[in-house]
């Protein structure tokens, strides 16, 4: 297999994270869980914002990116916003290899941990992260800040979703 790279995400790949996003939705639509609020894409100012902040990186594979992750600052957590693999491909380590590299960049820039939303119940979401070593919060636990993000996916029609969380 060619070795993947992973850099820093730019404006440049603004068109290809919008091929990755509708193409990572399509694992979505092949589970049978279509994405409720006819997402995505987002909005590439939400990328751009990640980009400017130094929050946005890029795996290439073949000489082409082939997924992403984006955060954003939220004090001294790292919040991933989104990330994607293009669904063909997907299962390859390039998603295992774009989160690795974003906790060890966060991890550098003084982060203390990193936290995310995510469905509680699709291999590739909740039980992805957790072999990565994120914890799912109890109710409990669960701060403001995540508390509305959960709410907002809610009012948009995301079901069985949870926060996680890893310390760095």
């Amino acid at each position: 297999m060619t070795a993947a790279r992973i850099r820093k995400a730019n404006g440049a790949d603004l068109a290809a994270i919008h091929d990755v996003e509708v193409s990572a939705a399509d694992a979505f639509v092949r589970f049978g869980r279509p994405l409720p609020d006819g997402s995505p894409p987002a909005p590439a100012a939400q990328w751009r914002a990640a980009m400017a902040a130094d929050l946005a990186w890029v795996v290439e594979h073949g000489g082409e990116v082939v997924g992403f992750l984006a955060g954003r600052a939220a004090g001294e957590v790292l919040h991933i916003e989104e990330m994607d693999v293009r669904s063909d491909r997907q299962r390859r380590g390039l998603g295992r290899a774009l989160l690795e590299a974003a906790l060890k960049a966060a991890k550098g820039r003084g982060f203390a941990s990193v936290t995310l939303t995510t469905y509680r119940d699709i291999p590739w979401n909740a039980p992805f992260y957790a072999r990565a070593g994120f914890q799912e919060l109890e109710e409990g636990n669960i701060d403001e800040r995540l508390s509305d993000i959960l709410a907002d996916e809610a009012r948009r029609g995301f079901r069985d979703r949870c926060a996680m969380r890893i310390a760095l």
